[in-house]
């Protein structure tokens, strides 16, 4: 009687050809002539296409009252690349448009960006990304400056995202 793999269950199931003879903490790579070896792979050899923000990282902080001048630091955890930030206005503001600046370690600005009094509600999304000034290491901070250019008290959320580089 022939059985087919596909077939086998519980203990009639077997490891990878080779696998009694591999190092420890190796995988088994296809040559793609129908053979292969047991080796260590790195990150870069592994086809990371179909996983989504795999280094991607997301910090949160509050600015208290984005009406009145002040600095939130946010300590930064892991090497990394800051690429964005999302606001969330906690509600309407009056008077004037409020600056919001963020910066690196240094204080060097990393970009900034207005938001809005005109029209503006509760919930008001803001964003930006940035290019320049944006890395970190591990135990730095990253400084989140409102000029406090409106006149209404409102808490301002705040969503950093970070792609971890080690």
């Amino acid at each position: 009687m022939t059985v087919q793999h596909s077939a086998l269950t519980g203990t009639d199931l077997h490891e990878c050809k080779g696998a009694s003879a591999a190092s420890a903490n190796t995988v088994r790579v296809a040559d793609g002539a129908g053979g292969g070896a047991w080796q260590k792979i790195s990150t870069n050899e592994i086809n990371t296409s179909s996983i989504f923000a795999i280094n991607e990282r997301i910090l949160q902080a509050q600015i208290v009252d984005v009406s009145t001048a002040s600095t939130v630091y946010v300590p930064v955890p892991w090497n990394c690349t800051l690429t964005a930030i999302y606001t969330t206005l906690g509600t309407a503001i009056t008077g004037a448009d409020s600056t919001i600046t963020v910066k690196d370690n240094g204080g060097n600005t990393a970009g900034s960006f207005v938001v809005a009094y005109s029209g503006s509600a509760a919930g008001d999304v803001d964003s930006t990304t940035f290019i320049v000034n944006n890395t970190f290491l591990q135990g730095q901070r990253i400084s989140i400056e409102t000029d406090g250019g409106s006149t209404t008290t409102a808490t301002l959320g705040i969503v950093l995202v970070l792609t971890r580089t080690a």
